[in-house]
């Protein structure tokens, strides 16, 4: 297994599913574009931040995933034999996360130049 970070977009609805012991996790399918070739990257998460992080997506949008990643090969309907990846996610970025991140440190900017604007009035 090797750590590490996979980028690309977001192949269908990432889905809730169930597994043995009644265990809960989302599984999405993450399409990685390489000079040469496309590859599919079957994510699924257990981490409850990872799991809502991934369902807010939809079709299309542009993600990265890290976590653990397993090397395979896939054979595709016609035969042919293609690299794929099994990541099991630790934590999911996407667009909307960075704007988010970037909106609440500038709140916890604002809110700090606010605390010492009041400083400075009391004084």
């Amino acid at each position: 297994m090797i750590d590490g970070l996979v980028s690309g977009r977001i192949f269908g609805k990432p889905e809730n599913r169930t597994g043995r012991k009644e265990s809960r996790y989302v599984a999405a399918r993450i399409i990685v574009t390489t000079e040469q070739q496309k590859i599919t990257a079957h994510v699924i998460a257990f981490d409850e931040a990872a799991q809502l992080a991934l369902l807010a997506l939809d079709d299309g949008d542009a993600v990265c995933v890290a976590g653990t990643l397993t090397p395979k090969l896939h054979e595709d309907k016609n035969g042919a034999i293609k690299p794929a990846l099994d990541v099991v996610a630790h934590a999911v970025l996407s667009a909307y996360h960075v704007q988010h991140k970037r909106q609440a440190m500038r709140d916890i900017g604002e809110s700090s130049q606010d605390d010492r604007d009041r400083e400075q009035i009391e004084d």
